[in-house]
């Protein structure tokens, strides 16, 4: 809902990350964020807070070491902590479809 806040990463003509944002009832709300690698993920945030302006939140799930690092040296304190649940398809083993090592941060908890 905020087009600024849209970019897509490309690499040799593939898509290899992007990222979404919005604004938000408080803040700027940056999320999803999705990319293949770390160094991606980095350069796509980089890309929306340049983009962005005032408040911002971003949700990052806790394996994301290196974009959570990313955050804090932008700037950004811990404020709450976040557990998302998954209830999987019939049949599927205990997993959301896709990759979820790819989610750098989730659009928040309010869109689920």
């Amino acid at each position: 809902r905020q087009p600024s806040l849209a970019w897509v990463a490309l690499r040799d003509r593939e898509v290899v990350g992007a990222v979404l944002g919005r604004d938000g009832r408080v803040a700027t709300q940056v999320g999803p964020l999705v990319s293949a690698d770390a160094t991606t993920a980095v350069a796509l945030l980089d890309a929306a807070l340049r983009a962005g302006r005032g408040r911002v939140f971003a949700d990052a799930p806790d394996t994301q070491q290196a974009i959570l690092e990313a955050l804090r040296e932008r700037g950004f304190v811990r404020q709450r902590p976040f557990t998302r649940l998954v209830r999987p398809t019939p049949g599927a083993v205990g997993t959301a479809p896709g990759d979820p090592a790819m989610v750098r941060l989730v659009a928040g908890p309010e869109l689920g």
